[in-house]
């Protein structure tokens, strides 16, 4: 599907504001990258400032040297291997001194939530708690003359390579998904081989095979559910509750009950969405 243009700040940094600012870093950093994959790297600049920020924390109480940490050595990588927490090389460590706008970005600290580490005002939600899944179907009665078609095997990582027309009635049987702008598109059949899309203002005719679960977001931005659904460890872990012969799938329920992290506080998914989907 072809992206639609946005406009884009002009390459200036004179009296623009966080969000601006933060537009023209990202878009330098993904230059000529497909959104698709330049979500990856993004998120993964915030897992390593994770890995940092449990470095330090652990690091800050083997210096103070207190209690089960009397006389350990800071600089012993063991140290930190025994505690489950990453070690970090000197010349790795996140740089001190960052400007408030960059810091602002990261959280101060994480804590153990029930579903595994978060940062500190996030909680972890069901999809099926912050999306519909397949709300809206192709019904009979549906009056549309034709339909564009997209099936799974045309479908990888974010790309449609074809989208079929029929006239109405000619439509093969799977042809039932309806499409809304937002939503996350994820194949249910062979969920590992990464078979999604984003559906960005389609038309009212276009429709999805059956095989695929449509992701409509009702409580979070859809920036923000594509950008967490399209993880490739989403796909690892789909692929692994897959059951079936020759075609194995989960049903949509399994991904209903996946849990997402998402931040409490909706300033910081509005922040997310209007700072994110000019990038899509």
């Amino acid at each position: 599907m072809a992206r639609q243009a946005s406009s884009k700040p002009a390459d200036s940094s004179a009296h623009l504001g966080f969000e601006a600012k933060l537009w023209l870093a990202a878009d330098k950093l993904r230059n000529n990258m497909d959104a698709a994959e330049y979500k990856h790297v993004v998120l993964g600049l915030i897992f390593l400032k994770y890995i940092s920020d449990s470095f330090d924390e652990h690091h800050a109480k083997l210096v103070e040297g207190k209690g089960d940490f009397k006389g350990a050595n800071p600089e012993d990588k063991d140290e930190y291997l025994a505690a489950n927490v990453f070690w970090v090389p000197v010349d790795a460590r996140w740089p001190a001194g960052l400007d408030p706008a960059t810091a602002a970005l990261f959280p101060e600290h994480f804590e153990h939530g029930e579903d595994g580490m978060l940062p500190v005002g996030w909680r972890h939600a069901a999809i099926e708690e912050v999306c519909a899944i397949n709300a809206w179907t192709l019904g009979k009665n549906d009056d549309l003359e034709t339909l564009e078609y997209v099936e799974i095997s045309e479908v990888s990582r974010g790309n449609i390579a074809n989208i079929a027309t029929y006239t109405r009635g000619e439509e093969p049987s799977r042809a039932r998904r309806r499409l809304r702008h937002g939503d996350t598109v994820l194949s249910t059949v062979r969920p590992d081989r990464g078979s999604y899309f984003l559906a960005l203002n389609p038309p009212e005719n276009r429709v999805a095979s059956a095989g695929f679960a449509v992701l409509t977001p009702t409580k979070a931005p859809w920036s923000f559910i594509h950008a967490a659904m399209t993880q490739p460890e989403i796909s690892e872990h789909l692929g692994q509750m897959a059951d079936g012969g020759a075609y194995p799938a989960v049903r949509p329920e399994i991904i209903g009950a996946m849990k997402v992290a998402v931040p409490k506080e909706p300033k910081i998914l509005e922040a997310f969405h209007r700072t994110c989907a000019p990038l899509f």
